[in-house]
């Protein structure tokens, strides 16, 4: 017999929702579905503000990986303080040379611990870290082709979308999953 959440993970695939644009509204319990929409909608406003931790939202049962993600959030929150005062170019650079040593350090170890635990969510996990991971060269292409202010400060803005929008969806939708392992 499958287990609900193996089924769900599935059925999400590499895109969360799939097809119908759906995805999992809690990861424990009975299945319940919302859309990505409400999901961009309740990271935007979280955006508006600064970043809150939130053990029940973001926690992963794992102290290393949860210190690592609450790192990540100071950063950008940092960010996002920079682009509120208009000083968001040097922000964006301090920012991408965080992440580039980040991504390496946090998604290698945990890959590793959640093929370790057996996690469910290991492989959507691996191939998530690899979009970021292309992701972040398009930013750092980016940021060496910028030539003007004007080109910088939507830079800024796109980094800080792109990094809010992904940090809280990806802790939110997967690495949460590290709940239901076992060590």
């Amino acid at each position: 017999m499958v287990d609900q959440h193996s089924a769900r993970v599935k059925a999400l695939d590499t895109s969360w929702g799939g097809a119908l644009g759906l995805v999992p509204l809690e990861t424990t319990g009975p299945a319940r579905w919302t859309s990505r929409a409400t999901v961009k909608r309740t990271v935007r406003k979280a955006m508006t503000t600064h970043m809150k931790w939130s053990e029940k939202l973001f926690g992963t049962g794992i102290p290393e990986v949860d210190e690592q993600h609450k790192e990540l959030f100071s950063r950008v929150n940092a960010l996002l303080d920079a682009c509120s005062r208009g000083d968001g170019a040097a922000a964006v650079r301090s920012t991408l040379e965080f992440l580039e040593g980040y991504m390496e350090q946090h998604f290698t170890e945990e890959e590793a611990l959640m093929v370790a635990r057996k996690c469910s969510a290991a492989e959507a996990n691996k191939r998530a870290h690899d979009e970021f991971r292309s992701r972040y060269v398009e930013l750092r292409a980016s940021l060496i082709n910028c030539r003007t202010e004007t080109e910088m400060a939507q830079l800024a803005l796109e980094v800080q979308e792109t990094v809010c929008d992904w940090l809280m969806e990806h802790i939110m939708l997967v690495d949460t999953e590290l709940k239901n392992t076992e060590a």
